[in-house]
């Protein structure tokens, strides 16, 4: 393990049901290659833990076999590496159950959303994506050291694209805010 990492981050793979990424982009090449890079990381420093911040997929309601296989495949490299795999969803991903909980059998999977959890005495909490107009609901989750979340942010009313504002309230509650969304 490398001293003083807690976690490794990533988001926004956006694995599609029909093998292609972005619906424009087949799975191979760059997607490939990114993944590979990521598990690689990964098993390099063997954090304590691994955030997924959401839209891993983007449907979670229907894939192909294919893409299930690889995903099963993908967690348990991660979870070869590491003791923690937390994750929350983002718009894309977003069902119930969440899928990545359905992909391999194992505690070492947090479903993050409203969950308070402890990687080696930080206290984390999970959010899964929030609509701008239910981002007020952010502060009524638990104070803890980090908030892993899809989208702790809004955009202004004043302007349309090009700039984004984190939510008010979140500073004051967490030291650490890990957040996916920002392709």
């Amino acid at each position: 393990m490398t001293k003083n990492v807690l976690a490794v981050a990533t988001a926004d793979w956006h694995l599609t049901s029909d093998g292609r990424l972005w619906k424009n982009r087949k799975i191979d090449g760059d997607l490939t290659f990114g993944l590979q890079q990521i598990i690689s990381h990964i098993q390099n420093i063997s954090p304590p833990a691994v955030f997924l911040a959401g839209d891993i997929f983007d449907d979670g309601s229907s894939l192909s076999s294919y893409l299930i296989f690889l995903a099963r495949n993908i967690l348990r490299s991660i979870l070869s590496s590491t003791k923690i795999v937390a994750f929350v969803q983002g718009q894309h991903d977003l069902c119930e159950p969440p899928l990545i909980s359905s992909l391999v059998d194992s505690p070492n999977i947090i479903n993050a959303h409203h969950r308070l959890f402890d990687i080696n005495g930080v206290t984390c909490v999970g959010c899964n994506f929030c609509r701008q107009n239910e981002l007020r609901y952010l502060a009524c989750l638990p104070k803890a050291d980090i908030l892993l979340t899809h989208q702790a942010w809004y955009y202004p009313p004043c302007i349309k694209y090009g700039y984004v504002q984190p939510n008010s309230h979140l500073p004051y509650l967490y030291r650490l805010i890990v957040s996916g969304d920002w392709h």
